[in-house]
């Protein structure tokens, strides 16, 4: 070998050693098969080769070498020679695989994110449609756990949001994969399933995992969770198609009960429609000034006089007519907007005090 090729290996002076020893002590295990594949490719090929491998130096510190593999005839031997040029690319890798953490991996629970998930269940799709499985995917969604962050704080939710992680991880077989969406959202892929029957025992398990009481802050809490199913190929064929199915099902596990999962059926997708439909009007209902305040007395029993009154919204839909606040506060809350309703109340109470004094 090359001078250059003995000190990356750091070997110092030795430059001669057989093939199998050289393969043996510094191409790790993992990558070994294809490096012995790879050279007797490009030799029977004749065509120049470039590879990544694993590899370990004469400490037995790990790295990474990139190898340029091409044949040479020397035609007065009429012997075929194979050459290598041999680059150290550990920090190149390294930072590839950084770069991998950062694009597939939830900086703060560990577990795969959305990017990543979406890339598994592209794989699982072709190998079941090859194969002929099946598989499922639980789309997970905390319950109260908003309460958690306005209670105890942002702090405290991300520590339960990291045992959550953790706990689901635990639950889950090694050939599935955990994922956090975003905020309390999770999924997990459980693959090669056999029937609904089995896929249920795997949800009661990960619900009643999470549900274990877990202490935070000096408070004890019980965590539950809405879980829904969706099956490949039933509820879907395409990955985004799964993570709708998945999506509609938790709605409906959240609808029965809290701690609950529900398997995706057609109903729910006529559920998710209507949902999605009423949350496209909720936004137009703001644009459109279309929530009106009545104010109701608050009566002193004692002297028959009004002491006070309170505001109420209600929502004047085009097609529905009036509707109180409990028809449509809880999708603005879903949505992120209940906040901008409360602002706008109190705007529309200080318009009409500043009137009525």
């Amino acid at each position: 070998m090359s001078p250059e090729l003995a000190e990356i290996l750091g070997l110092g002076s030795e430059r001669f050693i057989s093939y199998r020893t050289f393969v043996d002590t510094f191409i790790h295990e993992d990558s070994r098969a294809d490096f012995d594949e790879d050279l007797a490719l490009c030799q029977q090929n004749n065509r120049p080769l470039q590879r990544v491998y694993r590899a370990r130096n004469a400490k037995g510190e790990e790295m990474w070498i990139r190898q340029n593999l091409q044949t040479e005839v020397e035609e007065l031997a009429g012997a075929t020679l194979l050459l290598g040029a041999v680059q150290d690319v550990t920090r190149e890798q390294e930072s590839e695989q950084e770069i991998r953490q950062l694009a597939y991996y939830d900086s703060l629970t560990g577990v795969s994110q959305r990017s990543y998930l979406v890339k598994r269940l592209e794989e699982m799709v072709y190998t079941a449609k090859r194969r002929r499985e099946r598989f499922a995917l639980f789309f997970i969604d905390l319950d109260k756990f908003k309460e958690v962050n306005d209670t105890l704080g942002h702090e405290a939710g991300d520590q339960l949001l990291i045992e959550v992680a953790q706990r689901l991880q635990r639950g889950a077989r090694e050939s599935d994969c955990v994922a956090r969406l975003g905020g309390d959202e999770f999924c997990v892929l459980v693959d090669n399933v056999d029937s609904e029957v089995g896929v249920a025992v795997v949800a009661n398990r990960l619900l009643e995992q999470l549900s274990q009481p877990i202490e935070i802050q000096g408070k004890t809490l019980t965590p539950q969770a809405s879980l829904g199913i969706a099956m490949y190929p039933e509820d879907g064929r395409e990955p985004e198609e799964l993570l709708r199915a998945g999506d509609n099902a938790m709605y409906a596990a959240k609808r029965r009960g809290e701690h609950s999962f529900v398997f995706h059926e057609h109903n729910i997708a006529a559920e998710a429609d209507q949902r999605l439909r009423t949350s496209r009007e909720l936004r137009d209902a703001f644009r459109r000034q279309q929530f009106s305040l009545h104010y109701q007395p608050l009566v002193d029993i004692a002297s028959g006089r009004a002491c006070g009154w309170e505001a109420l919204v209600r929502w004047e839909h085009p097609e529905r007519g009036r509707l109180d606040a409990g028809q449509f506060v809880p999708d603005l809350e879903r949505l992120g907007l209940a906040r901008q309703l409360g602002e706008h109340v109190i705007d529309a109470v200080c318009r009409q005090l500043a009137q009525w004094q």
